[in-house]
């Protein structure tokens, strides 16, 4: 009882979620490519909605029908899944006849399951009938084999196809495809678990819990840019779904324990229910630092702190006189962590009323922002002083291509900004404001590895202009000293001069009198 009461919660959960996210991606204007992703969680839903009518089933004629009802909307599923990826990457003459040879197979199989909902022939399922501790699971008929191959087929060619283009991707579709590979390892893998008792295999489906989780994630990475890190949510994702089977593990060793023990003692009603929980939460937070920290040892070898990389560069603005060698040695350490081709820093010339390159780091090649120079009037210079905040080149381009573009400052001015950036491959201008003046850019270039540049990163970038905001004071207030003080002693010499030529002029008329007389 208590096994089955953990299965009807999670398609519960199941339920819940995605009608949530169907909500939500109505009320948002996506994309024509998301369609399919709300297709397919309406038949993640439909599928969800019948796994728990046939467990809370307990006649058998209610049963086969639940089972005949979650099929109409598992066989789409998967179907649905590989058209979304297909349109998220690209359509192609060979991804089309992909298509259309699952799309034939999947309206075959719906003529099967539906003649057999309503006619009684058994092309699809040929019965459900107890397996474990399930009342009822389904039997498969001639035609199920299919299906079959659909659920191993698919997964296999959309992960392919997905990393394939993530070799090649960078920047947001780079981090969304990061999203995608891991939720479809995890649900499909896990959703695979169904497969086999219904080929007699006796291991319980477990893995349907990591089925909420694969879309979910899917949900965030298409509707969102950067909410937080991408490798936060990666990293939580894993650790969670390592931690959830750890609890479906512990459950089933109590389960099992209790029962063989019944004879001997009377446990109460759902104690392996919250002996589990009791467990589960006892240990939560050990598991929960030591699968983390094994996730980064292993899977995020380029993760950093950001809070200690910014103590880092506070302390070499500190221990540095010199603005120059302060600023070059600030902008390798930034460079060499965030691991961008570029990096260049430029400061508003007062008298010239422009932005000069004052220092530059490049990992790889020649950078067009080399000889970056830019005057009041250039585009970039405009926009940053509108916005007033850090501007990403690829999600400007995605604002601009979007038809809702109301918090754009100004559209004709973002898309002049756009086209520079490109131009001069930059990839993010971090603005620096000294009284609503602005007063320094820092410029950087894409990742080597194509990644996106997470919350971390933008955080790491704030607190860089923000430190440099006092060095750049510190540095104009001491040029200012050293200009008065070469002005006093230019000054002086000038007094000292005059003086000099003074008792000289003295000297000589004193001499000319004696030499007259």
């Amino acid at each position: 009882m208590g096994v089955l009461l953990f299965y009807k919660i999670n398609y519960l959960i199941v339920i819940f979620c995605s009608c949530g996210l169907v909500i939500f991606l109505l009320q948002k204007k996506i994309k024509k490519d998301f369609f399919f992703f709300l297709l397919l969680n309406i038949s993640l839903i439909i599928w969800a909605v019948g796994r728990y009518g046939l467990l809370v089933s307990e006649a058998h004629s209610t049963a086969l029908f639940w089972a005949h009802i979650l099929y109409v909307g598992s066989i789409f599923i998967y179907l649905f899944f590989l058209h979304f990826i297909y349109a998220f990457l690209g359509n192609s003459t060979y991804r089309r006849y992909v298509l259309g040879i699952f799309y034939i197979n999947a309206l075959f199989l719906s003529w099967a399951n539906l003649s057999d909902l309503f006619f009684g022939t058994t092309y699809f399922l040929a019965d459900v009938e107890p397996k474990l501790f399930f009342s009822f699971y389904e039997v498969p008929g001639k035609f199920y084999f299919l299906q079959l191959l659909s659920n191993l087929l698919i997964p296999a060619i959309a992960v392919v196809e997905m990393i394939r283009e993530y070799r090649h991707s960078f920047g947001i579709k780079r981090g969304q495809l990061r999203y995608l590979i891991l939720a479809s390892f995890l649900g499909f893998s896990g959703g695979g678990t169904i497969l086999f008792l219904i080929y007699n295999i006796p291991i319980q489906p477990f893995g349907v819990l990591l089925v909420v989780v694969q879309f979910l994630a899917t949900g965030y990475a298409i509707t969102r840019y950067r909410l937080i890190g991408v490798r936060v949510i990666a990293e939580k994702i894993i650790v969670y779904s390592f931690l959830l089977l750890f609890f479906t593990a512990s459950f089933s060793a109590i389960k099992f324990i209790t029962e063989k023990c019944a004879i001997y003692i009377p446990w109460p009603e759902f104690f392996d229910i919250f002996a589990s929980v009791a467990f589960f939460i006892s240990s939560f937070s050990y598991l929960d630092k030591k699968i983390e920290s094994l996730v980064n040892k292993f899977l995020f070898k380029s993760y950093y702190d950001y809070k200690e990389v910014a103590q880092r560069i506070s302390g070499i603005i500190v221990s540095n006189i010199d603005f120059n060698l302060m600023l070059n040695q600030a902008l390798t350490l930034i460079a060499e962590t965030l691991k961008v081709n570029s990096v260049s820093f430029l400061l508003l010339n007062e008298e010239f009323k422009k932005m000069v390159l004052k220092g530059a780091f490049h990992l790889e090649g020649e950078n067009s922002s080399m000889n970056l120079d830019l005057d009041e009037k250039h585009p970039i210079v405009k926009y940053l002083s509108k916005s007033r905040g850090v501007i990403i080149a690829e999600e400007l381009r995605l604002r601009l291509s979007e038809n809702g573009m109301g918090d754009l400052v100004d559209v004709a001015l973002a898309k002049k900004m756009s086209e520079k950036m490109a131009e001069l491959n930059l990839y993010i201008c971090q603005p620096i404001f000294k009284n609503e003046k602005l007063l320094a850019v820092v410029c950087f270039g894409n990742k080597l590895n194509g990644d996106i540049f997470d919350m971390d990163d933008i955080k790491l970038l704030d607190s860089f202009a923000n430190q440099l905001s006092l060095a750049i004071e510190n540095f104009i207030a001491y040029e200012e000293i050293k200009s008065k003080k070469e002005q006093l002693e230019k000054s002086m010499k000038l007094m000292v001069g005059r003086e000099l030529e003074m008792i000289n002029m003295k000297k000589e008329l004193s001499q000319l009198k004696k030499t007259s007389l």
